[in-house]
């Protein structure tokens, strides 16, 4: 049994995000799947593109990034187990990108 406690509203960063877009990506290895020897069965990597329309400075919108990616299960789960790359951009400008090219 999980028991989640919820944290006064007070004490989250408010976030000024009009519209957020997410895509997803992974590189799988169909040859894991089938058990071939030296693949492991799950994904490589992911890629996660942030698409964000919003009035805030770009600082801020990453710091809202990072607070909900080092406090969601999910996250935290996936990012121990396979790498995550992450490209955010606000009003078409690339504010960060952690892609390397062979996941581009």
């Amino acid at each position: 049994m999980v028991r989640v406690v919820q944290p006064d509203r007070q004490e989250l960063p408010r976030s000024q995000a009009g519209r957020l877009e997410l895509d997803l990506r992974a590189l799988l290895d169909m040859r894991g799947e089938h058990g071939l020897a030296g693949h492991p069965p799950n994904p490589q990597y992911l890629v996660v593109e942030a698409l964000v329309r919003s009035d805030a400075q770009a600082a801020r919108i990453l710091d809202v990034i990072d607070w909900g990616g080092a406090r969601c299960p999910l996250s935290v789960l996936v990012r121990a187990a396979i790498p995550v790359y992450e490209r955010v951009i606000l009003g078409g400008e690339v504010i960060r990108d952690t892609v390397p090219a062979e996941a581009s």
